[in-house]
């Protein structure tokens, strides 16, 4: 399993870093803040994302964040 970390810029300017996990060659991130999965994004053929497992914690704009850092991560 491949790990590494991202920091997310939040909409009142803070920066948090998750932690990142993959298999290698999987199209599915699981994201955890502090060792706890706030969701898992799994990369569409078409571009986009779904996600799931979410975490109450993890609203719209937050997710549209995440994925924007994912983006530069997909296999």
């Amino acid at each position: 399993m491949e790990k590494f970390d991202i920091q997310v810029l939040l909409k009142d300017g803070g920066i948090t870093d998750y932690q990142v996990q993959n298999e290698r060659g999987s199209d599915t991130y699981e994201v955890l803040l502090q060792e706890k999965l706030i969701g898992k994004f799994t990369a569409r053929p078409d571009g986009g994302w779904d996600v799931s497992d979410k975490n109450e914690h993890l609203d719209d704009d937050l997710q549209q964040r995440i994925i924007n850092q994912l983006n530069g991560f997909k296999s």
